[in-house]
């Protein structure tokens, strides 16, 4: 008779623990908190937990308890983040590069548009960012840039290049009236 109290109990403990399994807790936040834009175009989480968001006014960044923003250069439109080996990188409005942490411990944006050719610098929004391995590709609707080294190769589309990926250390890529 004491034991049927006790089956009971496990019982529901080991219901309420499979309930809570299937269902993450999620906080919401609004632009009223992180006093930014609402419009958001990507985001990703580091091995640390600190989320980052592409902002229409920049990069927001929220480790759990507070909110930074970086802004990029000319105040353009974040549309795509990646992360590779620990460094977030950037895809903006004719803008590219990565986050990099100062001396005061607070991110800071670091450009790389000065490494492209002028010609090559009116690419409009990158709308994807991936890596592979070690090198990143930023993708936009005419231009493919992959970096790789600290060196930069273009791509041109006479179209239109579609969504870029990244799957075991290989890269696809679409482009309208070619494919894959």
């Amino acid at each position: 008779m004491l034991l049927a109290p006790l089956q009971a109990q496990e019982h529901y403990f080991s219901a309420e623990m499979w309930r809570e399994a299937g269902f993450p807790y999620v906080q919401n936040f609004g632009p009223k908190t992180y006093g930014e834009n609402p419009q958001n175009w990507g985001i990703i989480q580091d091995e640390r937990g600190i989320m980052y968001f592409g902002n229409t006014h920049g990069v927001l960044i929220f480790d759990g308890i507070s909110w930074q923003l970086v802004q990029i250069a000319n105040d353009y439109v974040v549309r795509s983040l990646c992360l590779s080996n620990g460094t977030v990188y950037v895809g903006g409005q004719n803008e590219l590069g990565y986050l990099e942490t100062g001396a005061d411990g607070r991110y800071h944006y670091v450009s790389l548009i000065d490494q492209l050719p002028e010609s090559e610098r009116d690419f409009k929004d990158v709308w994807r960012t991936v890596a592979s391995g070690d090198t990143i590709y930023f993708q936009a609707t005419r231009h493919l840039f992959r970096l790789a080294g600290g060196e930069f190769r273009i791509w041109h589309s006479s179209t239109r290049f579609n969504r870029v990926a990244a799957l075991f250390n290989r890269v696809y890529i679409g482009e309208e009236g070619t494919g894959l």
